[in-house]
């Protein structure tokens, strides 16, 4: 009696958890949907004329499909080329950012030199300084470089963040000394090291910073 007692039991426990992670991701799924309502009637009301954008009955489906909006935007000022010079500095920035930063982090935890912990002070210490406070020198150096109108006046400031070598040095930390030494006695220089092992294994890393940089730089360049 007991043996058949044990996997109805089991099928019941089964049945339970299912119904458990149904209901959750119903849940899940309702509050994403609300997430979205906002975007769907922004869609709704840019198909729709200027009568019925206005009417004091909203309507989800647009009476009458018009794109006269997309039509002004696009015309009415250059958007495409301001679309494609944010996405220009941001994605230049987001590469220098990695670069840089994920070489300055493998330096501060991966590489024996003196002065490493100062500079990491430093670096650390820079969050403190308010972006504002840098504007009018940040201005004439570019002036003195000749960089005014010039997309590198963005770029470059944008490139400095000290964020990036906090994130990966806190990722680097966990990576174990023994893979580094390994590579070593395997005859890799230190640049292999980093380009062939580090880099590999940082991918998530790199992904999440990536990510906040261009869109960080996305923002800020478009006026959000």
């Amino acid at each position: 009696m007991s043996t058949r007692t044990i996997p109805v039991i089991g099928d019941r426990i089964k049945t339970g958890k299912q119904l458990r992670m149904a209901g959750l991701y119903a849940f899940l799924y309702g509050i994403a949907f609300l997430f979205l309502l906002p975007y769907a009637w922004m869609l709704s009301t840019s198909l729709k004329t200027e009568q019925h954008v206005f009417s004091q009955v909203p309507q989800w489906v647009p009476p009458e499909v018009t794109f006269e909006w997309y039509v002004a935007v696009l015309t009415g000022a250059p958007m495409i080329r301001w679309f494609l010079n944010t996405f220009l500095i941001a994605g230049a920035t987001t590469i220098i950012v990695v670069v840089l930063n994920s070489m300055i982090a493998f330096a501060l935890t991966k590489l024996d030199w003196p002065g490493k912990r100062i500079v990491f002070a430093v670096i650390i210490a820079s969050f403190m300084v308010p972006v504002f406070a840098n504007m009018v020198p940040l201005f004439q150096v570019i002036a003195q470089f000749g960089l005014v109108n010039n997309p590198l006046a963005v770029i470059l400031p944008f490139s400095a963040m000290p964020i990036g070598v906090f994130l990966l040095v806190q990722f680097f930390k966990d990576l174990p000394d023994e893979v580094i030494e390994a590579a070593r006695l395997d005859g890799f220089s230190t640049f292999q090291i980093y380009y062939r092992i580090v880099l590999p294994l940082m991918k998530p890393a790199i992904a999440a910073l990536s990510l906040y940089t261009f869109v960080y730089t996305w923002n800020s360049s478009s006026g959000r």
